[in-house]
């Protein structure tokens, strides 16, 4: 092989380096200590990571995002956090905490044992997570806090036997419009509201 050849290989080779890289960070994706970002949302971790902290601005958890980080014990989630994805934490089990039967990480409401029948949520709790309480055919009643500001969708998907819900607003966040068919739930007397 020529010396020229070899040239035009180890050029080539750089430049599809340099293009790859490229073109990473111009998808808007940002690796910073030991999460992966995508704009405002984190969408990857450091599988082997004991301590997290997502960074201030970031609005959402993607599904899977910290799937399976089994050394997980703790994670710091900024206020800016308005949508936590179903199955988010799935495999977490070091960094979920139980605490009345409702399944948190951090301030966030993620799950809750499935044969509950009463659920209340404790005070500070900032969020439901996308699909937290899905599918809880046993559950007669819910109460969810004031401090509460965000509730994904379908949380109570499927809670056929759902009774009483008390709400601190009625739709998606505190700060959205409300959306139809959940007034319409809340003027049959099915959902309470403070």
């Amino acid at each position: 092989m020529t010396v020229l050849k070899k040239l035009s290989l180890i050029l080539l080779f750089i430049t599809t380096v340099i293009l790859i890289s490229f073109s990473i960070t111009s998808c808007g994706n940002d690796f910073e200590n030991g999460i992966l970002y995508s704009g405002n949302a984190v969408i990857e971790a450091d599988k082997n990571a004991e301590t997290l902290t997502v960074k201030e601005g970031t609005t959402s958890i993607a599904a899977g995002a910290f799937a399976d980080c089994k050394n997980l014990t703790s994670l710091t989630l900024p206020d800016s956090i308005t949508e936590i994805a179903a199955g988010a934490f799935d495999g977490c089990d070091a960094l979920i905490k139980s605490e009345g039967g409702v399944l948190y990480v951090g301030d966030w409401a993620v799950g809750a044992d499935k044969n509950a029948t009463d659920i209340i949520l404790k005070d500070g709790t900032k969020g439901i997570a996308r699909e937290a309480f899905i599918g809880m055919n046993a559950l007669k009643s819910a109460v969810i806090p004031d401090s509460v500001k965000n509730i994904g969708a379908r949380a109570f998907f499927r809670c056929s036997s759902l009774e009483k819900i008390t709400l601190p607003f009625v739709g998606k966040s505190a700060n959205a419009k409300t959306r139809l068919r959940v007034m319409q739930r809340f003027k049959r007397g099915r959902y309470s509201s403070r």
